[in-house]
């Protein structure tokens, strides 16, 4: 692997940090801005390596922002092609390996920060959606990670916006166009079993998965925009998912309509 410049090493090097200022304010911001301008062209596949190496790190805070740099990473690939098929599914195989066993899904904590494991990964889920390097197979597999993150055992309710990034990243994968009726059927039915499953007082893993539902379903009516100022796109299968998802969804309360 070539050796990254001594400042870009930092920059990630800080991604380690416990304290806020220095990993999210600083290196994060400044990695973010180096992107946009195109200053990590050069390093996208050692970046992407490095991220990798992050997602197993012993912090918490190491591991959620390596799932970030990723997520900028993928992002620049995408429109540049500067990296390489091997690298982005060597990304992709990291990530999910990571992505379901992260412990510790915290939205934020006083001390750290955000951590925001389950939006992190889900924003480098969707920048790996977009890439053309993946086909069908792969963008069933990660639509599969999202379901399975969502359904995870977990003590931790989402109350920062994660359902909301997740479901971009659903329909990240969605907009793709290339998985079936049959594909976004079995994805709801899997998700479904989290609150299928569910008895007693509502879990978080069962109270996340009726958000994330809920949620898609309000992306997949209102549809969405993939960049600020964009024009609102829609999936070609917008209907079927939305009939999946309302059928599926009838089931958490008896007052709920079925779709016809």
């Amino acid at each position: 692997m070539t050796e990254l410049d001594p400042k870009l090493s930092a920059l990630v090097d800080d991604l380690r940090s416990p304290d806020p200022l220095v990993r999210d304010t600083g290196a994060y911001s400044s990695l973010a801005a180096l992107q946009g301008d195109g200053l990590l062209d050069d390093h996208l596949v050692e970046l992407g390596d490095r991220a990798l190496d992050l997602l197993g790190d012993d912090e918490v805070q190491a591991r959620t922002f390596g799932a970030l740099l990723l997520a900028l990473v993928v992002d620049r690939d995408n429109l540049t092609g500067r990296a390489t098929d091997d690298a982005v599914r060597r990304w992709a195989d990291g990530l999910a390996r990571w992505y379901v066993a992260e412990p510790d899904t915290r939205g934020h904590d006083a001390q750290l920060g955000w951590l925001h494991a389950v939006a992190h990964g889900a924003d480098a889920v969707g920048e790996l959606a977009g890439s053309p390097r993946l086909g069908r197979d792969e963008l069933v597999a990660l639509l599969d990670l999202l379901v399975r993150r969502t359904t995870a055992p977990t003590p931790t309710y989402w109350l920062q916006n994660e359902d909301d990034r997740v479901a971009v990243a659903v329909m990240a994968v969605l907009r793709r166009d290339l998985l079936t009726a049959e594909d976004v059927r079995a994805a709801v039915d899997a998700l479904a079993e989290g609150w299928r499953a569910s008895t007693g007082p509502v879990s978080a893993p069962a109270d996340n998965t009726v958000r994330l539902a809920r949620t898609l379903h309000l992306q997949l009516v209102l549809g969405v925009r993939p960049a600020p100022g964009a024009d609102v796109v829609h999936p070609e299968l917008r209907l079927d998912a939305l009939r999946a998802l309302g059928a599926a969804l009838a089931e958490v309360h008896w007052f709920y309509g079925t779709p016809t």
